[in-house]
Protein backbone atom coordinates (compact mmCIF):
# COMPACT_ATOMS: atom_id res chain seq x y z
CA UNK A 1 0.00 0.00 0.00
CA UNK A 2 1.36 3.41 -0.97
CA UNK A 3 1.86 6.17 1.56
CA UNK A 4 0.04 9.35 0.60
CA UNK A 5 1.29 12.93 0.69
CA UNK A 6 -0.88 15.95 -0.12
CA UNK A 7 1.40 18.65 -1.50
CA UNK A 8 0.01 22.20 -1.76
CA UNK A 9 1.79 24.76 -3.95
CA UNK A 10 0.77 28.25 -5.09
CA UNK A 11 0.14 28.53 -8.82
CA UNK A 12 1.41 26.23 -11.56
CA UNK A 13 3.90 23.56 -10.46
CA UNK A 14 5.52 23.96 -13.91
CA UNK A 15 6.58 27.53 -13.08
CA UNK A 16 10.25 28.05 -13.91
CA UNK A 17 12.06 29.06 -10.73
CA UNK A 18 14.39 27.38 -8.28
CA UNK A 19 11.69 26.73 -5.70
CA UNK A 20 9.29 25.12 -8.14
CA UNK A 21 12.11 23.09 -9.69
CA UNK A 22 12.94 21.78 -6.22
CA UNK A 23 9.29 20.82 -5.69
CA UNK A 24 9.09 19.03 -9.04
CA UNK A 25 12.30 17.09 -8.46
CA UNK A 26 11.25 15.96 -4.99
CA UNK A 27 7.76 14.96 -6.15
CA UNK A 28 9.20 12.90 -9.03
CA UNK A 29 11.50 10.96 -6.76
CA UNK A 30 8.91 10.45 -4.03
CA UNK A 31 6.63 8.88 -6.62
CA UNK A 32 9.51 6.65 -7.71
CA UNK A 33 9.83 5.60 -4.04
CA UNK A 34 6.21 4.43 -3.92
CA UNK A 35 4.74 7.57 -2.36
CA UNK A 36 1.40 8.70 -3.74
CA UNK A 37 1.69 12.47 -4.14
CA UNK A 38 -1.59 14.33 -4.53
CA UNK A 39 -0.72 17.76 -5.89
CA UNK A 40 -3.08 20.61 -4.99
CA UNK A 41 -2.47 23.93 -6.70
CA UNK A 42 -3.52 27.05 -4.80
CA UNK A 43 -3.97 30.55 -6.19
CA UNK A 44 -0.95 32.05 -7.92
CA UNK A 45 -1.63 35.25 -5.95
CA UNK A 46 0.21 33.86 -2.93
CA UNK A 47 2.00 35.24 -0.96
CA UNK A 48 -0.36 38.19 -1.55
CA UNK A 49 -3.73 36.37 -1.59
CA UNK A 50 -7.07 38.11 -1.86
CA UNK A 51 -10.23 36.87 -0.12
CA UNK A 52 -11.09 34.51 -2.94
CA UNK A 53 -7.61 32.94 -2.84
CA UNK A 54 -7.85 32.44 0.91
CA UNK A 55 -11.34 30.95 0.64
CA UNK A 56 -10.13 28.59 -2.07
CA UNK A 57 -7.19 27.49 0.10
CA UNK A 58 -9.52 26.94 3.06
CA UNK A 59 -11.87 24.83 0.94
CA UNK A 60 -9.03 22.71 -0.45
CA UNK A 61 -7.58 22.07 3.01
CA UNK A 62 -11.06 21.24 4.31
CA UNK A 63 -11.46 18.70 1.53
CA UNK A 64 -8.45 16.69 2.70
CA UNK A 65 -9.45 13.81 5.00
CA UNK A 66 -8.49 14.06 8.67
CA UNK A 67 -5.07 12.80 9.79
CA UNK A 68 -3.56 12.94 6.30
CA UNK A 69 -0.03 14.24 5.79
CA UNK A 70 -0.08 17.67 4.15
CA UNK A 71 3.03 19.54 2.99
CA UNK A 72 2.48 23.20 2.13
CA UNK A 73 4.99 25.31 0.23
CA UNK A 74 6.04 28.28 2.36
CA UNK A 75 5.21 30.75 -0.39
CA UNK A 76 1.60 30.02 0.52
CA UNK A 77 1.76 28.77 4.11
CA UNK A 78 3.57 31.84 5.41
CA UNK A 79 0.75 34.05 4.15
CA UNK A 80 -2.10 32.08 5.72
CA UNK A 81 -1.33 31.65 9.44
CA UNK A 82 -4.99 31.50 10.47
CA UNK A 83 -5.67 28.63 8.06
CA UNK A 84 -2.54 26.84 9.25
CA UNK A 85 -3.70 27.09 12.84
CA UNK A 86 -7.24 26.06 11.90
CA UNK A 87 -6.30 22.90 9.98
CA UNK A 88 -3.30 21.83 12.07
CA UNK A 89 -5.69 20.27 14.58
CA UNK A 90 -7.02 17.72 12.07
CA UNK A 91 -4.12 17.27 9.64
CA UNK A 92 -0.47 16.34 9.94
CA UNK A 93 0.57 19.77 8.67
CA UNK A 94 4.15 20.16 7.41
CA UNK A 95 5.89 23.23 5.99
CA UNK A 96 8.43 23.64 3.19
CA UNK A 97 10.39 26.89 3.58
CA UNK A 98 12.67 27.77 0.66
CA UNK A 99 13.47 31.12 2.26
CA UNK A 100 11.61 33.44 4.66
CA UNK A 101 9.01 35.61 2.97
CA UNK A 102 10.16 38.67 4.92
CA UNK A 103 13.55 38.46 3.16
CA UNK A 104 12.05 39.29 -0.23
CA UNK A 105 13.35 42.55 -1.72
CA UNK A 106 10.96 45.39 -2.49
CA UNK A 107 8.62 44.97 0.50
CA UNK A 108 7.46 47.89 2.59
CA UNK A 109 8.36 47.91 6.28
CA UNK A 110 4.72 47.06 7.08
CA UNK A 111 4.84 44.06 4.73
CA UNK A 112 8.09 42.86 6.28
CA UNK A 113 6.58 43.10 9.75
CA UNK A 114 3.45 41.27 8.61
CA UNK A 115 5.34 38.41 6.98
CA UNK A 116 7.59 38.00 9.99
CA UNK A 117 4.58 37.62 12.29
CA UNK A 118 2.47 35.59 9.85
CA UNK A 119 5.15 33.12 8.86
CA UNK A 120 6.22 32.55 12.45
CA UNK A 121 2.62 31.77 13.42
CA UNK A 122 2.23 29.42 10.45
CA UNK A 123 5.46 27.58 11.22
CA UNK A 124 4.46 27.20 14.86
CA UNK A 125 1.27 25.51 13.66
CA UNK A 126 3.20 23.03 11.48
CA UNK A 127 4.44 19.82 13.06
CA UNK A 128 7.77 20.02 11.24
CA UNK A 129 9.54 22.29 8.77
CA UNK A 130 11.56 21.24 5.72
CA UNK A 131 14.19 23.78 4.64
CA UNK A 132 16.65 23.82 1.76
CA UNK A 133 19.74 25.20 3.50
CA UNK A 134 21.52 25.54 6.82
CA UNK A 135 21.20 29.31 6.42
CA UNK A 136 17.40 29.12 6.40
CA UNK A 137 17.41 26.68 9.32
CA UNK A 138 19.55 29.08 11.37
CA UNK A 139 17.32 32.02 10.42
CA UNK A 140 14.16 30.23 11.51
CA UNK A 141 15.78 29.24 14.79
CA UNK A 142 17.21 32.67 15.52
CA UNK A 143 14.41 34.98 14.39
CA UNK A 144 11.28 32.79 14.46
CA UNK A 145 12.18 30.68 17.51
CA UNK A 146 11.53 27.45 15.59
CA UNK A 147 13.24 24.65 17.57
CA UNK A 148 16.10 22.85 15.81
CA UNK A 149 14.33 19.58 16.55
CA UNK A 150 11.44 20.70 14.38
CA UNK A 151 13.60 21.43 11.31
CA UNK A 152 14.78 19.03 8.61
CA UNK A 153 17.37 20.18 6.05
CA UNK A 154 17.38 18.75 2.52
CA UNK A 155 19.79 20.61 0.26
CA UNK A 156 18.81 20.87 -3.40
CA UNK A 157 20.57 18.53 -5.77
CA UNK A 158 22.29 19.05 -9.09
CA UNK A 159 22.30 16.96 -12.24
CA UNK A 160 25.88 16.38 -13.50
CA UNK A 161 26.23 17.33 -17.16
CA UNK A 162 29.92 18.01 -17.73
CA UNK A 163 31.92 21.23 -17.54
CA UNK A 164 31.84 24.38 -19.64
CA UNK A 165 34.69 24.72 -22.14
CA UNK A 166 34.98 28.45 -21.35
CA UNK A 167 36.23 29.50 -24.76
CA UNK A 168 33.90 32.38 -25.47
CA UNK A 169 35.24 35.08 -27.76
CA UNK A 170 34.29 37.43 -26.26
CA UNK A 171 33.63 35.79 -22.85
CA UNK A 172 30.01 35.07 -21.97
CA UNK A 173 28.58 36.26 -18.64
CA UNK A 174 25.59 34.10 -17.75
CA UNK A 175 22.78 35.05 -15.36
CA UNK A 176 19.99 32.59 -14.57
CA UNK A 177 17.33 34.04 -12.28
CA UNK A 178 13.66 34.95 -12.14
CA UNK A 179 13.23 38.63 -12.94
CA UNK A 180 12.20 39.96 -9.53
CA UNK A 181 13.76 42.81 -7.50
CA UNK A 182 15.71 40.48 -5.21
CA UNK A 183 17.76 39.08 -8.09
CA UNK A 184 19.37 42.44 -8.90
CA UNK A 185 19.09 42.67 -12.68
CA UNK A 186 19.01 46.47 -12.34
CA UNK A 187 22.31 46.49 -10.45
CA UNK A 188 23.87 44.06 -12.90
CA UNK A 189 22.92 46.29 -15.83
CA UNK A 190 24.54 49.28 -14.12
CA UNK A 191 27.70 47.25 -13.49
CA UNK A 192 27.86 46.07 -17.10
CA UNK A 193 27.58 49.67 -18.30
CA UNK A 194 30.68 50.45 -16.25
CA UNK A 195 32.75 47.86 -18.13
CA UNK A 196 31.67 48.68 -21.67
CA UNK A 197 35.31 49.36 -22.57
CA UNK A 198 36.25 45.66 -22.40
CA UNK A 199 35.02 42.67 -24.39
CA UNK A 200 32.13 40.56 -23.08
CA UNK A 201 28.67 39.33 -23.93
CA UNK A 202 25.87 38.62 -21.43
CA UNK A 203 22.99 36.18 -21.51
CA UNK A 204 20.07 36.58 -19.11
CA UNK A 205 17.74 33.63 -18.59
CA UNK A 206 14.76 33.80 -16.25
CA UNK A 207 11.02 33.83 -15.66
CA UNK A 208 9.50 37.27 -16.33
CA UNK A 209 5.98 36.39 -15.15
CA UNK A 210 6.49 36.35 -11.37
CA UNK A 211 6.63 40.16 -11.27
CA UNK A 212 5.48 41.51 -14.66
CA UNK A 213 5.73 45.14 -13.59
CA UNK A 214 9.35 44.79 -12.53
CA UNK A 215 10.19 42.80 -15.65
CA UNK A 216 8.70 45.54 -17.83
CA UNK A 217 10.75 48.17 -16.03
CA UNK A 218 13.96 46.17 -16.46
CA UNK A 219 13.13 45.79 -20.16
CA UNK A 220 12.77 49.57 -20.42
CA UNK A 221 16.12 50.14 -18.71
CA UNK A 222 17.79 47.62 -20.98
CA UNK A 223 16.30 49.11 -24.13
CA UNK A 224 17.88 52.51 -23.45
CA UNK A 225 21.16 51.13 -22.14
CA UNK A 226 24.38 51.74 -24.03
CA UNK A 227 25.21 48.02 -23.73
CA UNK A 228 21.80 46.72 -24.83
CA UNK A 229 23.23 45.14 -27.99
CA UNK A 230 25.59 43.01 -25.88
CA UNK A 231 22.91 41.47 -23.64
CA UNK A 232 20.71 38.63 -24.92
CA UNK A 233 17.58 38.30 -22.80
CA UNK A 234 16.15 34.81 -23.27
CA UNK A 235 13.41 35.34 -20.69
CA UNK A 236 12.58 31.73 -19.86
CA UNK A 237 13.74 28.38 -21.16
CA UNK A 238 12.96 24.97 -19.71
CA UNK A 239 16.42 23.38 -19.78
CA UNK A 240 19.31 25.73 -19.01
CA UNK A 241 22.04 23.09 -19.35
CA UNK A 242 23.34 24.34 -22.69
CA UNK A 243 23.45 27.91 -21.37
CA UNK A 244 25.71 26.89 -18.50
CA UNK A 245 27.94 24.82 -20.78
CA UNK A 246 28.32 27.70 -23.25
CA UNK A 247 29.18 30.30 -20.58
CA UNK A 248 32.53 31.54 -19.27
CA UNK A 249 31.37 33.13 -16.00
CA UNK A 250 28.25 33.11 -13.84
CA UNK A 251 27.10 36.37 -12.29
CA UNK A 252 24.05 36.91 -10.07
CA UNK A 253 23.88 39.93 -7.73
CA UNK A 254 21.01 38.55 -5.66
CA UNK A 255 20.20 40.35 -2.42
CA UNK A 256 19.32 37.09 -0.70
CA UNK A 257 19.08 33.38 -1.48
CA UNK A 258 17.66 30.68 0.74
CA UNK A 259 20.12 28.34 -0.99
CA UNK A 260 20.80 29.46 -4.54
CA UNK A 261 20.23 26.56 -6.93
CA UNK A 262 21.58 28.59 -9.85
CA UNK A 263 24.90 28.95 -8.04
CA UNK A 264 25.02 25.17 -7.54
CA UNK A 265 24.35 24.66 -11.26
CA UNK A 266 27.15 27.10 -12.07
CA UNK A 267 29.54 25.17 -9.83
CA UNK A 268 28.49 21.86 -11.37
CA UNK A 269 29.37 23.39 -14.76
CA UNK A 270 32.81 24.53 -13.58
CA UNK A 271 32.10 28.25 -13.84
CA UNK A 272 33.74 31.02 -11.80
CA UNK A 273 31.05 32.93 -9.87
CA UNK A 274 30.56 36.63 -9.15
CA UNK A 275 27.93 37.47 -6.52
CA UNK A 276 27.04 39.58 -3.52
CA UNK A 277 28.38 38.50 -0.15
CA UNK A 278 25.00 37.83 1.41
CA UNK A 279 22.41 35.08 1.84
CA UNK A 280 23.07 31.36 1.78
CA UNK A 281 25.38 31.62 -1.23
CA UNK A 282 27.93 33.51 0.88
CA UNK A 283 27.80 30.72 3.46
CA UNK A 284 28.28 27.63 1.32
CA UNK A 285 30.07 28.65 -1.89
CA UNK A 286 33.73 27.57 -1.64
CA UNK A 287 35.92 30.66 -1.36
CA UNK A 288 38.23 29.64 -4.20
CA UNK A 289 35.33 29.39 -6.69
CA UNK A 290 33.80 32.84 -6.34
CA UNK A 291 34.42 36.55 -6.08
CA UNK A 292 31.97 38.04 -3.57
CA UNK A 293 31.42 41.78 -3.23
CA UNK A 294 29.48 43.93 -0.73
CA UNK A 295 25.68 43.72 -1.23
CA UNK A 296 24.29 46.49 -3.41
CA UNK A 297 27.71 47.89 -4.37
CA UNK A 298 27.54 48.39 -8.13
CA UNK A 299 31.08 49.74 -8.40
CA UNK A 300 32.48 46.70 -6.58
CA UNK A 301 30.43 44.41 -8.80
CA UNK A 302 31.77 46.11 -11.92
CA UNK A 303 35.34 45.91 -10.63
CA UNK A 304 34.97 42.19 -9.86
CA UNK A 305 33.74 41.58 -13.40
CA UNK A 306 36.62 43.62 -14.81
CA UNK A 307 39.20 41.75 -12.73
CA UNK A 308 38.05 38.32 -13.84
CA UNK A 309 37.50 39.26 -17.48
CA UNK A 310 41.03 40.65 -17.71
CA UNK A 311 42.81 38.18 -15.44
CA UNK A 312 42.83 34.84 -17.22
CA UNK A 313 45.05 32.98 -14.69
CA UNK A 314 42.80 33.92 -11.78
CA UNK A 315 39.61 32.96 -13.59
CA UNK A 316 41.20 29.66 -14.66
CA UNK A 317 42.11 28.92 -11.04
CA UNK A 318 38.51 29.63 -9.99
CA UNK A 319 37.16 27.39 -12.74
CA UNK A 320 39.47 24.58 -11.63
CA UNK A 321 38.27 25.01 -8.04
CA UNK A 322 34.65 24.94 -9.23
CA UNK A 323 35.24 21.66 -11.06
CA UNK A 324 36.65 20.17 -7.86
CA UNK A 325 33.77 21.52 -5.75
CA UNK A 326 31.26 20.09 -8.22
CA UNK A 327 32.25 16.59 -7.20
CA UNK A 328 30.86 17.06 -3.68
CA UNK A 329 27.56 18.72 -4.56
CA UNK A 330 24.50 16.76 -3.34
CA UNK A 331 22.43 14.89 -5.91
CA UNK A 332 18.66 14.95 -6.27
CA UNK A 333 18.69 11.36 -5.08
CA UNK A 334 20.35 12.56 -1.85
CA UNK A 335 17.72 15.27 -1.39
CA UNK A 336 14.80 12.94 -2.07
CA UNK A 337 16.13 10.30 0.31
CA UNK A 338 16.31 12.85 3.14
CA UNK A 339 12.76 14.06 2.41
CA UNK A 340 11.44 10.51 2.17
CA UNK A 341 13.00 9.52 5.50
CA UNK A 342 11.57 12.68 7.06
CA UNK A 343 8.09 11.89 5.75
CA UNK A 344 8.33 8.32 7.01
CA UNK A 345 8.22 9.72 10.54
CA UNK A 346 4.69 10.89 9.80
CA UNK A 347 3.57 8.00 7.59
CA UNK A 348 3.98 5.78 10.66
CA UNK A 349 1.64 7.90 12.79
CA UNK A 350 -1.89 6.62 13.43
CA UNK A 351 -4.62 7.75 11.04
Amino acid sequence: MKNTLYFLVPGDIRTHSGGYAYNRRIIKRLIENNVQVILIELSALFPFPDRAAMADADAKLTGIPAHEIVLVDGLALGAMPQLAQKHAARLYLLALCHHPLAMETGLSSDQVDYFQRAEQQALFAARSVLVTSNTTANYLTQFYAVPNSKIKIALPGTQPHGFAARRGAPPILLTVASVIPRKGHDLLLQALERIEDIAWRARWVGNTQLNPGWSAWIHQQLNVSKVADRIAWLEDIVDTTEEYLAADFFVLPSAYEGYGMAFAEALSSGLPIIAFETGAQAQWLPQQTCLLVPPGDVNALAEALRVLLLNSPRSEDMAAAARIAAQSLPSWENAAEIVHMWLNEFFSLPK
